[in-house]
């Protein structure tokens, strides 16, 4: 039997599951909840205190879990759950569908709905001040690509709504590009926190060009837009030409492609310092301001202190 993994905050506490949940032990998956039974409370906090972070159900029972997911989506505009909550149902959401992503893309469907989930967490977004804080306290530091994409989509988005004069479809596009854009990462073998200057010669020349490769990827899925694959290419493209792959200035970018290039190296400092999100903006600015929009880091820096 395979099986898939999810993420513990994408379940509800005191409502039944339409699937069996499994968790693993000892190199085994230990069936734990049947279908149909309360996922109590107590059971999820006892989860919690263990670390554990992922359950898992069978590739059998994904599109149960895909429309019990939905379900709990909804509950995203609901304010008398408390903000941090749905925070972190939105953070677990991105990070299982990162790290489903190729599974996804495999039909035009399984693209479609990971789009609608992204399309929920977009209007939780710029539902009320505070989301893209809540989101990121449940994050903190990023530990792999699947964990870096989810980040990077929250930013990214927050930032987007905050910008302003960006259309809801360059906003839902600018939020599926930064959920898949190290898709070719891991394609290549980096799989964590990358600091270049670290690696060997030949590892760097291989690293650069996991923009490529994702787009390589994904130019084969009719149903991902060229303004998708675009603001893939150009997410390490940093002003004055200093990034790659085509060492385009700040002025040569769109504001989307802008946005997204500043929230990824956001968060990959986030990741090399071993610093939460909501803690770097103020060493980062200082180490990287002059790559980016001034008016962008500002906005930032205001949404990640929930202003």
């Amino acid at each position: 039997m395979n099986y898939i993994p999810i993420r513990l905050n994408t379940l509800r506490p005191d409502v039944p599951v339409f699937f069996d949940l499994f968790i693993h032990i000892a190199d085994k998956q230990i069936h734990y909840i049947k279908k149909n039974e309360i996922f109590d409370s107590h059971r999820l906090t006892k989860l919690r205190i263990k670390g554990v972070k992922k359950l898992f159900v069978s590739s059998e029972e994904e599109e149960s879990y895909l429309k019990y997911l939905d379900e709990c989506l909804n509950t995203l505009s609901q304010k008398n759950i408390e903000l941090s909550k749905r925070g972190e149902m939105s953070y677990d959401t991105l990070v299982t569908d990162a790290e489903n992503a190729e599974r996804n893309l495999e039909t035009e469907k399984s693209y479609a709905a990971v789009k609608g989930r992204v399309s929920k967490i977009i209007d939780f977004l710029g539902s009320e001040q505070g989301t893209l804080k809540s989101i990121l306290e449940a994050a903190g530091c990023a530990l792999d690509n699947h964990q870096h994409a989810a980040n990077v989509s929250s930013l990214a988005t927050g930032l987007a709504l905050r910008v302003g004069g960006i259309s809801p479809r360059e906003v839902g596009d600018l939020a599926l590009a930064a959920l898949l854009h190290d898709l070719g990462k891991s394609k290549l073998g980096f799989t964590g926190p990358i600091q270049l200057n670290k690696l060997t010669p030949q590892q760097v020349k291989d690293y650069k060009k996991h923009p490529e490769k994702a787009v390589e990827l994904l130019s084969s899925k009719k149903y991902v837009t060229p303004t998708i694959l675009r603001l893939i290419i150009e997410h390490e493209e940093l002003a004055d030409g200093k990034g790659y792959p085509e060492r385009k200035s700040l002025g040569g970018l769109s504001v989307t492609s802008q946005i997204l290039s500043l929230c990824n190296q956001f968060d990959s400092y986030s990741m090399a310092t071993q610093t939460p999100p909501t803690q770097a903006i103020k060493a980062f600015f200082e180490e990287k301001s002059q790559f980016f929009d001034l008016d962008h880091l500002a906005m930032l820096g205001d949404l990640l202190a929930g202003k």
